[in-house]
């Protein structure tokens, strides 16, 4: 069969091709499968620990080294083939020895005229940016949460997820805390109700137990929920998130007080509202989430939104659904109007508007909680309400300088003006735009200042612990800096080679103090690494250098035994591995149980240069052993002194000795104790006995307890005392004591026994 025409490429001979195909075919295929069953003993697919880089390679092969046969030159040579890729002309080898006949064989391959090119296998790792981003909860209905989406309520949450102390009054139809996903939530705690006794009006507001809010519908503690938009609210509000089930609240981490003035049918009156407002202003709360409305105007209602908002308390309301006008108390100046958009961003056909409308939220298909464990989606004013009472907290969180109503213009400056097409800057539809929670949340941290707090900071060496602190505060119109607790806070570390990928990070939020801590471990490889420090979209970097080996630290005295009340000079000297001083200024504490430091301390903090630091130290008035510790980044070192008493000062004993007998001398027992002028025992040495009732002057040793003990031979008896005075030789101390001999022991009978 003639071989079948073929396009030659311009220049180049057709090679044989000419010749019958089917030959060819076969005996490619021949070849083919020799080599695959070569190739394919040698390649393996995962399952085996990876081997250090210097020990493991990739080559790459010319033409004319690929075929079986000439692969044995690789194992002839010392070579372990483990892995091949025929198609690639690569394959992967392996070596052992030491270091340096590593490199030495290394080079010689890359050198031989049958290799391409020798490299690493290097790691590859997960394309992901060198940042910190968002992560979005895993509450299996998130992602049905289109409205949450749509406000960036993700990068909102990694500024914060809110503190626990902002306090939002849901005033609605009620509020099922017994839900699966509001169980979790932080309820608001009446502090009177909580400490006091059951069945009792602790606080005299005349709600008798109302720990958790009230019912002013069925006149209750219980603001059960009969009709469900409370519930719908309050999930889109505060839904207990990253709990793993149903869905996210915009406000996460806040106090909700749910108290409820409409009933089955959602209806209610201006009375029971006006009972909630005055309650959420006497719990001080410093949101009010209001998704209901008035259709008419109401002074009653007026007179109470005034008081509320002078008191700081910023009130959220909805614009009101199918109307001509936005409803009260929406359209009131001192709240904020929420009108509600679609997934498209316009406004919802059945959003109120008017001149009041200042914002605009999600409100169309909310997805959220509903009584009895259930969720759904529901339209509304109503519902985009809770997305900026929501977000209101979040930036109150963020800024405890801030009174609540300050949050209104945060909001507003940094609203998505949706239709400026065609109503640009604010309008009576959407106001000044729809809510972008990302937005106002960056708007609202630029005030917020960040601190980082490394140690150790300037020598690490690799294995050793790193303590990161990361610090949130905000400085309020008084000068005083104020923590920001709940602050979202993490960590990356990355190799600084232009790497993206990172060798380990963390996350975490600031507690009470305005800190997150985090403990991580310095790579074992030495070299120079980056560490990013995330706070929402805000990065502080720093470099971190880890040095091979940790520091060594040597302490000593000029005098290991010092007296009391002198001055002893401590050296301290840092060292590197290979014994090398270390030149370079670093951090240093001392610390000491037995004296003082310059400055009258028992902790002074400075800093060694050039190696050696030699500090005066103030021994103590105790002695015995006291000792001296030191710490240099993460090396601590300590030396043990022993502190000797001073010179005898002094001599403690009995005044008066009694003796019994008729003998001639009498022995009388004496023990004297003598002490330095601080107090202190001190050994060796003799104290001197003078006196008329010794024969001659006495001299007894001091022992090592600082106390002489001795028998005294009394010459004279009788019941008047006699002198006798105790000497430390060399000294001006003298103890004088009194003896009585009497030749008889006296006893008294025990009288009432």
């Amino acid at each position: 069969m003639p071989c079948p025409a073929l396009p030659r490429l311009p220049g180049r001979p057709c090679r044989g091709f000419c010749r019958p195909w089917r030959a060819w075919f076969r005996l490619g295929m021949g070849a083919l499968a020799l080599w695959a069953l070569f190739w394919g003993g040698l390649s393996e697919v995962g399952g085996r620990r990876p081997v250090p880089p210097e020990t493991r390679g990739l080559v790459g092969l010319e033409w004319a080294a690929r075929s079986p046969g000439s692969l044995a030159w690789l194992a002839e040579q010392g070579w372990v083939v483990e892995r091949a890729w025929p198609e690639f002309r690569v394959v992967q080898v392996q070596v052992d020895g030491p270091p340096e006949e590593r490199a030495r064989r290394w080079a010689a391959l890359a050198a031989d005229p049958r290799v391409r090119y020798v490299e690493p296998d290097y790691p590859i790792q997960a394309a992901q940016p060198p940042t910190l981003g968002p992560i979005p909860p895993d509450d299996p209905l998130y992602t049905g949460q289109w409205g949450l989406a749509r406000i960036r309520a993700a990068e909102a949450w990694e500024w914060t997820t809110g503190n626990g102390q902002v306090v939002v009054a849901l005033i609605d139809s009620g509020f099922d805390w017994e839900h699966e996903d509001l169980r979790g939530v932080s309820l608001w705690t009446n502090p009177a109700e909580a400490a006091g006794r059951p069945g009792v009006d602790d606080d005299g507001n005349g709600l008798v137990d109302d720990l958790h809010g009230w019912d002013y519908v069925d006149g209750d503690a219980v603001p059960q929920d009969a009709n469900g938009h409370g519930t719908h609210v309050g999930g889109t509000l505060a839904a207990f998130t990253d709990n793993g089930r149903g869905v996210a609240g915009v406000g996460r981490d806040l106090q909700v007080l749910p108290l409820r003035v409409l009933d089955a049918s959602g209806s209610g009156f201006v009375s029971d509202l006006l009972d909630a407002l005055a309650y959420a202003l006497r719990a001080q709360a410093q949101i009010i989430n209001l998704s209901l409305v008035l259709r008419l105007p109401s002074q009653a209602l007026q007179d109470a939104v005034d008081p509320i908002h002078r008191a700081g308390i910023l009130l959220v309301a909805a614009t009101g659904n199918y109307g001509n006008r936005v409803y009260w108390p929406a359209a009131y100046t001192q709240t904020l109007a929420v009108a509600a958009v679609d997934q498209d961003d316009r406004r919802a056909l059945f959003s109120n508007a008017g001149p009041e409308t200042d914002l605009a939220a999600p409100g169309v298909a909310i997805l959220s909680t509903l009584p009895g464990n259930r969720y759904g989606t529901r339209d509304g004013t109503s519902m985009a309400t809770p997305h900026v009472a929501g977000v209101a907290a979040l930036i109150l969180s963020l800024r405890p300088d801030l009174t609540p109503i300050r949050v209104t213009p945060i909001l507003t400056a940094t609203a998505v003006d949706a239709n400026r097409q065609t109503l640009p800057g604010r309008d009576e539809e959407l106001g000044w735009g729809r809510l972008d929670a990302a937005a106002a949340m960056a708007r609202a941290a630029a005030a917020v200042e960040m601190d980082l707090r490394l140690f150790p900071a300037h020598y690490i060496a690799g294995g050793e612990p790193i303590s990161l602190t990361v610090e949130l505060g905000v400085t309020d119109d008084l000068g005083t800096k104020r923590p920001v607790v709940g602050g979202r806070v993490g960590y990356a570390l990355y190799p600084d080679n232009h790497d993206p990928g990172p060798l380990g990070g963390d996350r975490g939020t600031t507690g009470a103090t305005g800190r997150a801590h985090f403990r991580l471990i310095a790579p074992d490889r030495p070299g120079t690494y980056r560490l990013a420090i995330a706070f929402g979209t805000r990065l502080l970097t720093r470099t971190l250098t880890i040095r091979p080996m940790p520091l060594v630290l040597e302490l000593a005295a000029d005098r290991p035994d010092p007296r009391v009340g002198t001055t002893v000079e401590v050296q301290v000297q840092v060292r590197t591995a290979d014994g090398t001083a270390y030149r370079a200024p670093l951090p240093i504490s001392l610390e000491t149980d037995g004296g003082q430091w310059p400055g009258g301390r028992r902790r002074w903090e400075g800093t060694i240069s050039g190696g050696r630091l030699a500090l005066p130290l103030e021994v103590g008035t105790r002695a015995g052993a006291a000792r001296v510790w030191a710490q240099v980044e993460n090396q601590r070192g300590a030396l043990e002194l022993w502190v000797r008493p001073g010179p005898p000062a002094r001599i403690q004993g009995p005044s008066t000795l009694v003796g019994y007998g008729n003998g001639d001398p009498v022995y009388v027992p004496l023990a004297l104790t003598v002490l330095d002028r601080f107090g202190n025992p001190v050994s060796g040495g003799q104290i001197r006995l003078y006196g008329p009732v010794l024969e001659a002057p006495m001299e007894i040793p001091v022992a090592d307890d600082g106390v002489a003990r001795a028998q005294i031979p009394v010459q004279g008896r009788g019941p008047m005392p006699q002198p006798l005075w105790a000497v430390i030789p060399g000294t001006l101390s003298v103890h004088r004591m009194e003896v009585f001999v009497y030749p008889h022991r006296l006893w008294m009978p025990m009288v009432g026994r």
